[in-house]
């Protein structure tokens, strides 16, 4: 026969796996694989004409990064709290309080990926409360940076 105590952690442990979103793929997003290698390497991706666009607020596009990131919008909270400026490429390169945050040529060590994708080990999916980057767009990001980095903010 088995004890109450064992019963009880029996049950504690049966509820914890229930509710781990880890372990239950309905629950939550799922993450998108990362990659390291650029998706198709016969195209570059340009960061000024294709990845400003996005993180200045492309019309249809996902939440702008500019409405937290940038020194020169009215709101800047993720700027204020984290130290990360997005406003210049220059000022991207730099990274934030945690490190940095585009790491060329490794989109799976760069901090940006992961927050994108929402794995980052802490804090929450960027851009914060959505809409979310569609995967082709994370996929473009992941392809600049494994590409390098490289570019600039002018057209």
């Amino acid at each position: 026969m088995l004890s109450t105590a064992r019963v009880s952690a029996g049950l504690a442990l049966a509820a914890l796996v229930a509710s781990c979103s880890a372990l239950d793929p309905k629950v939550g997003d799922v993450a998108v694989q990362c990659s390291d290698e650029d998706s198709d390497p016969q195209r570059a991706v340009d960061f000024a004409t294709q990845i400003r666009p996005l993180m200045n607020g492309a019309p249809g596009g996902p939440r702008p990064c500019a409405d937290c990131h940038y020194g020169s919008r009215p709101t800047h909270e993720g700027l204020d709290q984290t130290g990360l400026d997005l406003e210049t490429l220059g000022s991207m390169r730099r990274g934030s309080r945690s490190g940095p945050v585009a790491v060329a040529g490794s989109p799976c060590k760069s901090l940006v990926m992961q927050k994108l994708r929402g794995t980052a080990p802490s804090g929450v999916r960027m851009p914060k409360g959505g809409p979310f980057w569609s995967d082709e767009q994370v996929r473009l990001m992941s392809d600049w940076i494994a590409e390098g980095a490289k570019g600039d903010d002018k057209l």
